[in-house]
């Protein structure tokens, strides 16, 4: 089975970006899915369409969010028909992710979970 992958378009010394991957990273400790990141600057092409917007998720050619990690897009994506469910693995202790919250407990505001998540 394919992994979904995220690409977060990226450069050196953004805190940004750091702060989007690191995000990324912690969403990864409950669903399986890569996260490729792909330098701007080494990329003309890239800069050129989305310098300006940096940091950038996308999945595949659709931009889901900039600057800031948004949830609820995210969420939207692991929606998607093209993301597998079966490749999305909750930890043990929580149950199988299901309709739109995908796993995320409902009990916590999305954007409580951001701020937290972008405050470790």
């Amino acid at each position: 089975m394919i992994q979904p992958k995220l690409t977060v378009l990226s450069r050196t010394y953004c805190h940004l970006c750091e702060d989007m991957i690191a995000a990324l990273k912690q969403l990864q400790g409950r669903y399986s899915f890569a996260i490729d990141v792909v330098d701007v600057d080494k990329h003309p092409e890239l800069e050129e369409k989305w310098g300006t917007k940096v940091p950038v998720l996308l999945d595949g050619e659709r931009e889901l969010c900039h600057y800031f990690l948004d949830l609820d897009v995210v969420d939207d994506a692991c929606t998607r028909l093209r993301f597998d469910f079966e490749t999305l693995k909750p930890r043990p202790d929580e149950p199988a992710p299901s309709g739109r919250d995908c796993g995320l407990r409902a009990s916590k505001s999305k954007r409580h979970l951001a701020q937290a998540l972008m405050k470790s």
